[in-house]
């Protein structure tokens, strides 16, 4: 019995200098000693595992209180709190969702409407009832095509290089502007006339500027069809020192000059006509928008670099009778599109006329007042 108590504790008792009997140089205790010995170590490792069992069972009781009362303290409005959080996410996702309207283009016929080494159709244009379509590229063939079947109508040779711009005209002529200096119309693939610039400016010299827009409008509140074209020219070389750009009104029945106006030292890119004939739109290569009076070619909107680079496509906003009451405060809404992805609106806001008879009260006043004063003064 001491001699198993003495071996069962072997570990323990080295640890406090007893060893082992057989041991060679051990200190023989004696059996009373060991058994001393053996109890004390006993009793305290028992207390030991106590300890360490009651101090185990004293953290979870505890960890499980410290769980229940965080339960028991937060229940009622940390829950409202989490689910108004909840509420509020959601709310924020339906507000960020995206609901912008998505265009789908589906092909119908694939047709090749250049055929130059580039391959590159820079201008196509529909014809008012949208039944012919026209395309230029830089190639210089002005091609026209049956709608929608896309069946060749006619192919010409316009200019001697690339086409810029294309427009119809109501009775289906076409007005093409090329880099060839030239501005050409035509009809069913003849030849109708050619705009000659330099009777408008003789003044610069030739091949100084060359045609990059053609419009055909219609004259603003004339029941006779009166037809107007308006054509933008810009500088065929960049100069150290920018020189201006500008706007040229055209009869287009002779197709003769009726006015001439400059439109800034910005680069033309695009040129659009509303719809009623009114106002004229211009962009820039810089990215800035204008709007032009039609009849006049004076400029009364402007905004400088509202896009970051070239403004490629401009578009006045139709006029229907049920928008015009709806828009009285406005007289013209213009789109333009850009390379940088974006696509912005403008707003022309209406102009406030003053009445001729206002005006004339106003000076007959003005003249009597004046006619008093100098008669008080008089002896």
């Amino acid at each position: 019995m001491h001699r198993g108590m003495s071996l069962g504790f072997a570990p323990a008792l080295s640890r406090h200098g007893i060893s082992r009997r057989n041991e060679p140089g051990a200190r023989h205790a004696s059996p009373r000693h060991c058994c001393g010995r053996g109890r004390l170590l006993s009793a305290a490792l028992l207390s030991r595992g106590r300890g360490s069992a009651g101090s185990a069972n004293s953290a979870k009781r505890t960890s499980k209180g410290f769980k229940a009362a965080g339960k028991a303290r937060c229940s009622p409005r940390r829950r409202h709190k989490r689910k108004q959080a909840k509420t509020d996410e959601d709310h924020t996702a339906r507000e960020n969702k995206d609901e912008t309207p998505l265009l789908e283009v589906k092909s119908q016929e694939i047709i090749q409407t250049d055929f130059s080494l580039e391959k590159l159709q820079k201008v196509v244009r529909f014809n008012s009832d949208c039944t012919i379509l026209a395309t230029g590229g830089v190639d210089g063939y002005l091609r026209t095509w049956k709608y929608p079947s896309l069946k060749p109508l006619c192919k010409v040779l316009a200019h001697q290089g690339e086409i810029d711009d294309l427009d119809f005209a109501p009775d289906n002529k076409v007005v093409t502007a090329g880099r060839d200096f030239a501005c050409s119309v035509w009809q069913h693939g003849v030849l109708v006339a050619g705009l000659d610039w330099s009777h408008v400016r003789p003044d610069i010299p030739s091949k100084t500027y060359r045609f990059q827009g053609c419009r055909f409008a219609a004259v603003e509140d004339s029941n006779e069809g009166v037809m107007r074209l308006y054509t933008v020219h810009i500088p065929h070389r960049r100069e150290r020192r920018p020189l201006p750009c500008f706007l040229t009104k055209w009869d287009a029945n002779n197709f003769l000059p009726l006015l001439n106006a400059s439109c800034g030292n910005e680069v033309i890119s695009t040129l659009a006509v509303s719809e009623a004939g009114t106002y004229l739109g211009l962009g820039t290569i810089t990215g800035s928008v204008a709007i032009h009076i039609a009849f006049s070619l004076q400029r009364v909107y402007y905004v400088r670099e509202t896009h970051g680079i070239v403004v490629t496509e401009l578009g006045f906003l139709p006029s229907s009778t049920g928008q015009k009451s709806q828009k009285k405060h406005l007289d013209a809404e213009l789109l333009s599109v850009s390379l940088d992805s974006r696509c912005k609106l403008h707003v022309l806001r209406a102009r406030t006329l003053v009445p001729i008879w206002l005006v004339l009260l106003c000076c007959a006043l003005c003249f009597l007042g004046v006619a008093f004063g100098m008669k008080g003064l008089l002896p």
